[in-house]
């Protein structure tokens, strides 16, 4: 069973909010152990789900994470690629790498090679 974990970027104060996040069923945010985010604050708050995944170094891979891979097939050079940001996709109901749903011409990501190496947030340069 995948688990379910979020985590929350603080827009205004460009950080991480640390410790367990969680939504109850209202929708309500709330830092586990700490005082509760309520759902008026939720407008300065990006909140991302971890995809149950993890990257060749053990790191959690989330939604807005941006990784590094290469292609699994010998025809293309050994070059990494820098990929968009990991992101939910709402008709396939996945997780996703957009670039590769968007072009069926990529072959295979060799998943060895994945490594998250920034974030939406603070590597904006890497987009």
């Amino acid at each position: 069973m995948r688990e379910i974990k979020f985590r929350a970027w603080d827009k205004q104060n460009k950080v991480w909010v640390k410790g367990g996040i969680s939504l109850d069923v209202n929708g309500e945010l709330y830092q586990v152990d700490v005082k509760p985010l309520r759902i008026a604050e939720n407008r300065v708050y990006e909140v991302m789900q971890y995809t149950g995944l993890k990257d060749k170094n053990g790191i959690e891979i989330y939604e807005g994470d941006i990784i590094k891979y290469k292609l699994d097939h010998n025809d293309y050079d050994n070059k990494p690629y820098i990929q968009v940001p990991v992101s939910w996709i709402d008709w396939l109901g996945a997780f996703s790498l957009a670039l590769v749903m968007c072009n069926p011409n990529l072959k295979p990501i060799d998943w060895d090679t994945i490594e998250v190496i920034g974030n939406i947030y603070e590597n904006k340069e890497l987009l």
